[in-house]
């Protein structure tokens, strides 16, 4: 068989285009790596978000239990008002809720709710408990009390602005 001889111009022609195959390929090899680089990516970004999702969730949880322990220290000074502020926290996020107020933080409004006898903590036990009518210099004491602690504790929790401290404070006493 004899061989025939291709004009120069389709010899080039066919040198380019394996060439520009070979690119090609080499092209998809690239970013095929790349994709599974990126579904890689993709997949350690999921797992990380849902281990920070949990965390948050955690946190979230834990915050709410250091909460409820304080209320219930606070609670334990009298057993006279036992589960005081869980009923307060129930009766206040209803009447939010049916006074139509927008609750964008269930949350923080509970833990305000849960807090508001923080006071009671700074309070002599003379004046907490006493059976009678208080002497204008106890009654003194407690608004002290009631204007200069609750700020101070509360803004321990920094989940909730200063701001909104000031005004949980004033609206529950």
């Amino acid at each position: 068989m004899a061989q025939i001889d291709l004009p120069a111009a389709e010899t080039d022609d066919d040198s380019e285009l394996a060439a520009l195959r070979a690119e090609l390929e080499h092209q998809r090899t690239e970013n095929a790596a790349k994709e599974r680089q990126l579904d890689r990516y993709a997949a350690d970004l999921r797992a990380t978000s849902r281990r920070e999702r949990q965390r948050a969730r955690e946190l979230s949880e834990s915050y709410m239990a250091t909460v409820r322990a304080l209320a219930g220290a606070v609670e334990a000074r009298d057993a006279y008002t036992a589960h005081h502020g869980d009923r307060v926290t129930a009766y206040g996020i209803e009447l939010a809720a049916a006074s139509g107020l927008e609750i964008a933080d269930e949350s923080e409004l509970e833990c305000a709710f849960l807090l508001h006898d923080i006071g009671k903590v700074a309070i002599p036990d003379g004046i907490l408990f006493k059976a009678g009518t208080l002497d204008p210099q106890e009654r003194e004491v407690i608004e002290s009390t009631d204007g200069q602690f609750d700020p101070a504790v509360l803004a321990a929790f920094a989940t909730i602005p200063d701001e909104r401290i000031e005004e949980i404070r004033r609206s529950l006493h």
